[in-house]
């Protein structure tokens, strides 16, 4: 959501940058920048309590370790997430463009 590089949400924000930069749309750029920033600040407390957690607010809380039928789903999307955030050319390029050229050529008729 933030659009971390190298993750799905930063090269889906940035192919609609691009597309705003090329149809010359500079407003939708800065809408993009700015939704950004406003999920970095509605999601700090969430990452700030994961990461930076505060020990004496949650001591009464016992915690075990997440079952593995919840980890692996998790580690597989997240590995995704990166994957297709990484090489996300070839899905689109490969699949998603001769998709798009396909239904365009049979709505656009004869």
């Amino acid at each position: 959501m933030i659009g971390i590089p190298g993750t799905v949400g930063f090269t889906s924000k940035y192919y609609l940058a691009l597309g705003s930069l090329e149809e010359g749309m500079w407003i939708f750029v800065i809408v993009i920048l700015l939704s950004s920033l406003l999920n970095i600040v509605y999601f700090w407390r969430v990452f700030d309590n994961i990461w930076f957690g505060h020990p004496h607010e949650t001591e009464h809380i016992k915690r075990d370790e997440a079952p593995v039928s919840m980890l692996i789903p998790m580690v597989i999307l997240a590995a995704l997430c990166i994957f297709f955030g990484l090489f996300a050319y070839y899905p689109l390029h490969y699949i998603l463009e001769p998709l798009s050229n396909a239904l365009i050529g049979s709505v656009a008729g004869p």
